[in-house]
């Protein structure tokens, strides 16, 4: 079963393994308990064979759980800290708590260049992914490390954001304005970079002059912030802004609105809006209706100009002129 003596396993405590050891997980899923242990092969302790046949051959799901060694962030207790599981196929540190070997705990993964999927290793042989998805294939020969870590935005989702912008969006003047590539100026080292298989990445970049901050979703929805402070917020799908309380926006130069098809606006008490030079107000093609269940009252300083290429009507059950004149409703 084991490469090791068989009194280790008789009498484990005798020769203690006190190192710390290299693995392999080779299950991260099925843990009954749902607490992060995985199935590890060991290399120098755990044989690469996976057939129980052979005289120190082991399946995979004989191997003893490998219980994780987690951060100190809140204590790793009653639900609080960081929570994670290494993909199969990591490799990973181990080491056997009193020198037992059958308390191994696991604390840290090892990057690598890996050259081919399951290292020339047979179905039936360990230290590798069973199920053949990692290393990933259009990884190959390349490093672990990420690619926005190196400084190398090609093929990744810089090149993913740049050839999706919002291009060209028209303002109310007849202006227009791009959503800017991508702030992406990575050098390496100084970029920390935290990216899950479903394809979400964040980014704390420390790049000399220009630091960045970059939250990425896979539905191409992110927030990015530049060295400048300009901030990108793109959102794919619906969104919802809630505030419990007072929302303050202040915009100290232009704000740009557009919107491509419909815009309701409900408010349930009062609205006053103060402009502090001129306000323009043109519908392109359609209809204006103003309809206020009391009184609409309309003043200006200077005079007021109505013009109608076609006719004007007014509709009162009295109109009062300015002159005195009160035209009775013909009813």
């Amino acid at each position: 079963m084991l490469k090791s003596n068989p009194k280790d396993i008789l009498d484990p405590m005798n020769d203690k393994l006190n190192g710390i050891y290299r693995g392999v997980v080779e299950d991260n899923s099925s843990d009954p308990e749902k607490m992060g242990r995985c199935k590890i092969r060991v290399f120098g302790i755990h044989s690469p064979n996976k057939v129980k046949d052979k005289t120190d051959g082991i399946p995979t799901d004989e191997l003893p759980w490998c219980d994780p060694v987690m951060g100190l962030f809140e204590g790793s207790m009653s639900g609080f800290g960081a929570f994670t599981v290494p993909l199969q196929g990591s490799h990973v540190f181990v080491f056997f708590e009193g020198g037992n070997i059958m308390n191994p705990r696991y604390f840290a993964t090892v990057p690598g260049k890996p050259t081919d999927q399951n290292h020339g290793l047979t179905d039936k042989q360990g230290f590798s992914d069973p199920d053949n998805v990692y290393p990933k294939t259009n990884r190959l020969n390349e490093p672990d490390f990420h690619r926005l870590a190196r400084g190398i935005s090609e093929s990744t989702i810089v090149d993913h954001k740049n050839t999706n912008l919002d291009k060209d969006v028209e303002t109310s003047d007849g202006e227009e304005w791009s959503e800017p590539e991508s702030y992406y100026k990575a050098e390496y080292p100084h970029n920390n970079v935290f990216a899950t298989h479903s394809g979400i990445v964040v980014e704390i970049d420390n790049t000399p002059a220009n630091p960045r901050i970059h939250i990425f979703h896979p539905s191409n929805s992110y927030v990015e912030i530049n060295k400048d402070g300009d901030v990108i917020i793109k959102n794919s799908g619906d969104k919802y802004d809630i505030t419990g309380k007072t929302k303050n926006k202040h915009t100290v130069l232009n704000d740009n609105e557009t919107i491509d098809e419909n815009k309701t606006k409900y408010v349930k008490k009062t609205e006053k809006i103060k402009v502090g030079k001129s306000k323009t107000e043109e519908i392109v093609n359609g209809d204006y209706t103003l309809h206020v269940n009391g009184k609409l009252y309309i003043s200006a300083t200077n005079g007021i100009d109505i013009w109608s290429g076609n006719n004007v009507n007014i509709d009162g059950t009295q109109i009062h002129l300015n002159d005195g004149i009160s035209v009775e409703r013909n009813v």
